[in-house]
C-alpha cells in the first residue's frame, strides 16, 4: 500500500453488502503491507478499504496562506476477486443414441461431479426443447453459477468528517484574511397406429426436479413427439452447498423418408388456396413414393399420386383447396415406399372473414305483451351466430356466471367467503327461480351453515374481524360487512352465535363513536364504514338515530356508497321523511346519464380502495336503494342496462361487484319496525 505518511493510524475494513470485518492498526513507512486472509464467505469478491488518519502536525504549523499542519486523512479501496471454481459443478447430460425416429423412447444419463471430480447428490432441472425454436427465440436455461457467483458491487459508502474541518489561519495586525481555502479530494472505488405424425411439440421433455444418487447419477426416460428436428438437452444442477453447474447436449430426430407441411398459417371463409407437403428422400437410392391425401373441413382433393424421388431430393406436392365454412381444415398425408413410410396430420384455422358483432337488447314490461323488431342483415353467414331470448321476473337476467364466480372463487379471505354465501342468504328465491346449479351436488343451506361456522375464527378479542385466520389486525369495514352478513343470515332463519354477534355489534358501536381506529382509512372510508354499520344495526332492530342524524349532517362529504347505505338505514328504520327525501333527491342528482343508460361515480375515490370501491358496485347499490325507496324511478331500468353492459365473460370484475349486482337483482329490502 502506498502511503504519503511516515506513520499513520489505519482503519482497515472488509466490505461488500455491508461491513464484514474491521480493525485498526499502526502503519509505518511509505509502502507498508497488509495481509488479508481469504475466507469462503468472501466469495465471489470482497472490497478492502483503508482509511489513513494523521493528527495535527505541530511542527508543520500554519501560515497566512494555509493550515499546513492540520489533521488529514487518505482513503483507498481495492476489489479482491475470490475464485469460485470450488463451487462449480461438472455436469453431463448424455443420451443413449444421437439419432432417433419419431415416437422413440430416449434415455438421458445425468451425472454431476464437484470441483474435485467426486460424484455428489444434486437436484437437476432438465429441459429438452426443439433447437429450431430455441434458436429463433435466443433462449437457453440460465447458467446459475454465473448468476450466483458474478462479482457484486460495493454497497458501503465511506465518509470522513475531517474533510469539513475549518482550517486555522494566521491574521495580520489589521485582521486581514489574505489566505485561501483548501481543495476537496474525492476518491472512488472501484405417432399413432397408422404411422401418422401429429404430435408436434416445441418441448419434448421438462422436469424441474431430478435428484441424483450419492454418486451423482440419475436416469430418465421419455417418449419423443413427432417433430423431425434437432433437440437441445439443457440441464442445470445445484447442491445444498450452493454449488452450481450446467450442461448442454443435442440429438436429432429424422427419417430416411419424411414429410414436411407446406400450408398457409390460416385461411378465411371464401378463400381459395394451395397447400400440400414437401417429400424428402434422405436415403442413398431413388424411391418411388405413393402419396395419399385425406382432407376434412375444406373443399378439396382426397387423392393419391406416385412421385419419383432421387437420393437427397426434396419435392413439393400441392393441391387446390377452398375454405367454405368456419372451423378447422385438417389434412392427413401418408407416403409409402417399398421399404419405408411416413405420415403427417396438419391443421389450420378457418376464420370468419370479418369480425363478429354481438348486440344485446333489454326491455321490461308491465303488460301482457311487448314487441321488439328484429331485422336480419342480408350479408350474414347463415351457419354462424344466433338469437337468444331470456325472460325473468327481474331485469337482471343472465346472472349465472356472476353467481358461479362468487361460489367458485379460489381464495379464502373473509370478504370472499362472505360474498360467496350472501347471494344465497339474501336471494334464495332468486337462486331457485333461475335454476342456478353451482351447488347442484350439495345442500346449499349446509354450504351456508359451514361458512357461518367458520366466521368466528376471523373474530378477534375486540369483537372486530381480520381478513385472514392467522392475522390479528382488525378492519372496520370488513367487520361491518361480517356483522351485516350474520344479521341477514339470522333474519333468513340460519343459526347464528349470539355471543359472537353481540361482540361484533359492540365493536361497531365503538366504530360509530370514534373509539376504534385504523391507520389506513381516510375520512371517506370511515364514513362509508359507519353507514354500513348503521344499516346492519337497523336490520338487527337496534337503530342508532343519533348517529344517523349526525352522518346526515355530513352528507355533502359522504361518498355515494355511504349516502346509499344511510338512506337505506333511514328508510328501513322509518326515520325522518324529510331526510329520506333529501337523500333520494341528492342521489338522483348525482346520476351520470347517457341516452340509454345511467350509472353513478364517486366524485373523489381517494382512499376508497380500502373498502373495495368501484363504479359498478356503487351503481348497483344506488339502484337497489332507489328500488326500495322510489320503485317507479325512471333511472332504474337504465341503471340495469349499464350494469349488464359492464359484464365481461358473463360476470363482473370482483367478488364485491358480483355480490352487489346479484343482491340488487333479488327481492328488495323490507321495511323494519324499530
Amino acid at each position: 500500500m502506498k502511503s504519503p505518511y511516515e506513520a499513520a493510524t489505519a482503519l482497515v475494513s472488509i466490505e461488500r453488502e455491508g461491513i464484514i470485518q474491521h480493525y485498526t492498526t499502526r502503519l509505518v513507512g511509505s509502502a507498508p503491507q497488509i495481509n488479508i486472509p481469504i475466507l469462503k464467505s468472501y466469495l465471489p469478491n470482497v472490497y478492502i478499504s483503508v482509511v489513513l488518519l494523521q493528527g495535527r502536525n505541530a511542527e508543520a504549523g500554519k501560515t497566512k496562506e494555509a493550515d499546513v499542519g492540520r489533521p488529514s486523512f487518505k482513503v483507498g479501496y481495492v476489489n479482491l476477486s475470490v475464485s469460485p471454481k470450488e463451487k462449480e459443478l461438472s455436469v453431463s447430460a448424455g443420451t443413449d443414441r444421437k439419432d432417433y425416429r419419431p415416437g422413440d423412447t430416449v434415455e438421458v444419463l445425468l451425472n454431476v461431479k464437484d470441483a474435485l471430480g467426486k460424484g455428489v447428490a444434486a437436484e437437476i432441472t432438465l429441459s429438452i426443447a426443439d433447437l429450431g425454436v430455441l434458436n429463433l427465440t435466443g433462449y437457453r436455461l440460465p447458467r446459475l453459477f454465473n448468476q450466483f457467483y458474478a462479482e457484486r458491487p460495493l454497497a458501503v459508502k465511506t465518509t470522513e468528517t475531517r474533510l469539513h474541518l475549518v482550517e486555522q489561519r494566521e491574521y495580520g495586525e489589521k485582521g486581514e484574511d489574505e489566505g485561501g481555502g483548501g481543495a476537496e479530494e474525492k476518491m472512488k472505488a472501484g405417432v399413432d397406429a397408422e404411422g401418422i405424425r401429429k404430435d408436434f411439440r416445441a418441448s419434448a421433455y421438462w422436469n424441474p426436479s431430478i435428484i441424483t444418487d450419492h454418486r451423482g447419477e440419475a436416469r430418465v426416460w421419455f417418449k419423443l413427439p413427432d417433430n423431425l428436428t434437432s433437440f437441445e438437452v439443457m440441464a442445470i444442477a445445484h447442491t445444498l452447498g450452493a454449488e452450481f453447474g450446467y450442461a448442454e447436449n443435442s440429438f436429432t430426430v429424422s427419417k430416411p423418408l419424411l414429410l414436411q407441411p407446406s400450408f398457409p398459417r390460416f385461411a378465411r371463409v371464401g378463400d381459395s388456396f394451395e397447400g400440400g407437403v414437401v417429400l424428402m428422400n434422405y436415403s442413398g437410392t431413388e424411391k418411388q413414393v405413393h402419396l395419399t391425401t385425406r382432407v376434412s373441413g375444406v373443399k378439396g382433393g382426397n387423392d393419391s399420386s406416385l412421385v419419383a424421388l432421387k437420393p437427397g431430393q426434396a419435392l413439393e406436392v400441392r393441391n387446390k383447396y377452398a375454405a367454405d365454412r368456419v372451423g378447422r381444415g385438417t389434412f392427413v398425408f401418408k407416403a409409402t415406399t417399398d421399404d419405408d413410410a411416413d405420415g403427417m396430420q396438419w391443421t389450420i384455422p378457418i376464420n370468419v372473414p370479418r369480425s363478429r358483432e354481438s348486440v344485446a337488447l333489454y326491455e321490461s314490461t308491465l303488460d301482457s305483451l311487448t314487441k321488439e323488431k328484429l331485422v336480419v342483415p342480408e350479408t350474414i353467414h347463415a351457419d354462424l351466430g344466433g338469437v337468444e331470448f331470456a325472460a325473468a321476473s327481474t331485469a337482471m337476467v343472465g346472472l349465472s356466471e356472476g353467481i358461479s364466480y362468487l361460489f367458485t372463487y379460489p381464495y379464502g379471505c373473509l370478504e370472499q367467503r362472505l360474498s360467496a354465501v350472501l347471494p344465497i342468504i339474501l336471494g334464495r328465491d332468486l337462486v331457485e327461480a333461475f335454476k342456478l346449479e353451482v351447488y347442484k351436488d350439495k345442500d346449499y343451506r349446509k354450504v351456508v351453515e359451514k361458512t357461518l361456522d367458520e366466521i368466528p375464527a376471523f373474530q378477534r378479542w375486540n369483537g372486530g374481524y381480520a381478513y385472514w385466520k392467522n392475522t390479528q389486525e382488525t378492519w372496520p369495514y370488513i367487520s361491518a360487512f361480517a356483522v351485516y352478513t350474520l344479521v341477514q343470515a339470522k333474519r333468513a332463519g340460519y343459526s347464528v352465535n349470539d355471543a359472537q354477534l353481540g361482540s361484533g355489534v359492540s365493536y361497531l358501536r365503538r366504530v360509530l363513536d370514534g373509539s376504534e381506529s385504523c391507520r389506513y382509512y381516510g375520512e371517506s372510508a370511515w364514513r362509508s364504514t359507519r353507514a354500513l354499520a348503521l344499516y346492519a344495526l337497523v336490520l338487527l332492530g337496534m337503530p342508532d338515530h343519533g348517529s344517523m342524524e349526525k352522518l346526515y349532517t355530513e352528507r355533502v362529504r359522504l361518498p355515494l356508497f355511504a349516502r346509499a347505505y344511510l338512506l337505506r338505514a333511514l328508510h328501513a328504520a322509518k326515520g325522518n321523511e324529510r331526510m329520506i327525501q333529501e337523500l333520494v333527491r341528492d342521489l338522483v342528482n348525482q346520476a351520470k346519464i347517457a341516452p340509454t343508460s345511467v350509472h353513478f361515480e364517486e366524485r373523489d375515490g381517494q382512499g376508497l380502495e380500502w373498502i373495495f370501491d368501484s363504479n359498478t358496485r356503487t351503481t348497483a347499490l344506488v339502484m337497489q336503494t332507489l328500488v326500495e325507496t322510489q320503485p317507479e324511478n325512471a333511472l332504474i331500468p337504465k341503471a340495469v342496462k349499464w350494469l349488464l353492459e359492464k359484464r365481461e365473460q358473463g360476470r363482473w370484475r370482483t367478488t364485491q361487484e358480483n355480490l352487489y349486482v346479484v343482491d340488487a337483482s333479488g327481492p328488495s329490502g323490507s321495511t323494519i319496525d324499530a
